[in-house]
């Protein structure tokens, strides 16, 4: 009897065991992990991050994304390349390691700008002229230490996208203004020498660490002679390095 109930005990855990295998999903169907779900959405945003910033300084409007729910537009015209099975883009070429910044109140050494490239228009044209958007530009808040060119480590992963953008091989041939602008606290003088040293940091860490060619990139300061906020000169809106495509001059309107 004890052996009749020891192989009915071992059959049935042979077939819970079988109907284990049967049902479990394999590896490749396992549900994504959190982390992963979330490493592919920081990724996806790094890139769309990028590309927007590519448009910006080509001057191309990217379409807005349509809204859930919303009815779509009929078609008209011929089919995008894309609704007719085109070629996918190749995948970018991979980015090079970013240095850390130096941190602290000191300024970092800084070498001294060099030679500017030969470009379309003078700095100060350039400027007048991306302020009537003549000239593709963007302003971005690059995080400094306090009356200092160190650029601090909040600052990195932005201009990482900077220079992951101007290395596109659709920019290779452009040449770009980095444009340091400061609020109206301080005097102009004091100003204009520290709105300079933080353009051409940005300028040095994006030849260090993303390999552009330093023809290509030209530093100058403006101090806080070009207020985005003129209404209130000491906004931290007005603390801020602009890049102007200087290669994509559009005619006046």
């Amino acid at each position: 009897m004890r052996h009749v109930v020891v192989r009915v005990l071992l059959r049935t855990a042979q077939a819970a065991l079988i109907g284990a295998a049967l049902v479990r999903p394999s590896a490749a169907e396992d549900p994504l992990t959190l982390k992963d779900i979330l490493s592919r959405a920081q990724s996806e945003a790094e890139t769309k991050a990028v590309n927007d910033l590519i448009d910006k300084l080509k001057g191309v409007a990217r379409p807005k994304a349509p809204v859930l729910g919303a009815p779509s537009a009929p078609a008209s015209g011929p089919p995008r390349a894309d609704e007719v099975g085109a070629a996918a883009p190749a995948p970018r070429a991979p980015e090079p390691p970013v240095s850390s910044p130096p941190r602290g109140e000191k300024d970092a050494a800084v070498p001294a700008p060099a030679a500017p490239p030969p470009v379309v228009g003078a700095p100060e044209a350039a400027i007048e002229a991306a302020a009537q958007r003549r000239l593709p530009s963007v302003d971005l808040e690059v995080y400094f230490a306090y009356n200092s060119a160190a650029i601090e480590h909040e600052a990195v992963s932005q201009l990482k996208t900077l220079g992951q953008a101007l290395r596109d091989a659709s920019l290779a041939d452009d040449a770009f203004l980095i444009a340091g602008h400061t609020d109206a606290k301080g005097g102009s003088r004091f100003n204009l020498d520290l709105s300079l040293r933080r353009a051409e940091a940005v300028r040095q860490f994006l030849i260090a660490n993303f390999g552009i060619d330093r023809v290509k990139l030209v530093a100058r300061g403006f101090g806080s002679t070009h207020l985005k906020n003129s209404g209130d000169p000491q906004s931290a809106e007005n603390r801020r390095v602009q890049i102007v495509n200087l290669s994509k001059e559009a005619p006046p309107k």
